[in-house]
């Protein structure tokens, strides 16, 4: 039972004093107890507040859980954008198919150029760039379709705590989805001569092909960046 009158009102003092003092000393223990490379905010004053709130007359287990509550709501609700950004979170399927789409727009960039180093056909209807015409579209089939499906996987059941980075995230299959149209059309029509972007000057051995298999290869990288919780890089359109 606590003291009355004077006294009491010292003991109350003092049982707020600790708890205040015991709130700080929580709030700091959470902090350690948090992933080394999180980047979730603890507001620590609310944590304080747990403390003081109805001047200081909460009990003690009910201060504790809710002191704790406070500090590890934001950790929990953060989970995936932690294992977004830790080495190695990335699906491995995920990883292996980029990197293989990567490589496809390399091929054609350098294939484009060494073919024309030799006599070209100029009969109608012969397509000169008939082996990486095979390549792309085999590659389209096993690597850039099934990557594309990944993704819209990956982004269905990701949770990041930026929300404008969430809509991002979700948006960057529907855009490959588009890139691939526009390969198709481009394959189609056999546009792997060289082609200089007028927006931006760039040339493209590979010709629009490249360019479009370029634009894939952004799209994974801002899908990278986005599900580690960190803003898509800027392109030159």
């Amino acid at each position: 039972p606590r003291q009355q009158g004077r006294g009491g009102a010292a003991t109350d003092d003092r049982s707020g004093a600790s708890m205040l003092c015991a709130a700080t000393t929580l709030s700091s223990f959470a902090l350690c107890l948090l992933p080394l490379h999180s980047t979730v905010p603890v507001n620590r004053d609310l944590v304080v507040n747990t403390a003081t709130r109805n001047g200081g007359s909460i009990g003690r287990r009910q201060f504790v859980s809710g002191a704790l509550a406070t500090v590890f709501a934001g950790s929990c609700m953060s989970a995936p954008a932690y294992a977004a950004a830790r080495a190695g979170s990335m699906p491995a399927e995920i990883k292996l198919l980029a990197t293989k789409a990567k490589a496809l727009r390399e091929a054609v960039r350098t294939g484009a150029g060494e073919r024309r180093k030799s006599p070209m056909d100029m009969a109608p209807g012969v397509n000169n760039y008939e082996k990486l015409t095979t390549r792309v579209l085999r590659d389209r089939e096993a690597v850039l379709l099934p990557l594309q499906a990944a993704l819209a996987a990956y982004a269905a059941t990701a949770s990041l705590p930026n929300s404008e980075f969430q809509k991002q995230l979700a948006l960057q299959p529907l855009l490959m989805k588009g890139h691939l149209l526009e390969l198709d059309q481009a394959v189609a029509q056999l546009q792997f001569d060289q082609y200089v972007s007028k927006s931006t000057g760039r040339t493209y051995p590979g010709g629009k092909v490249e360019r479009e298999l370029e634009e894939v290869s952004d799209t994974i990288d801002d899908f990278f960046e986005l599900a580690a919780n960190r803003p898509a890089p800027q392109h030159e359109d």
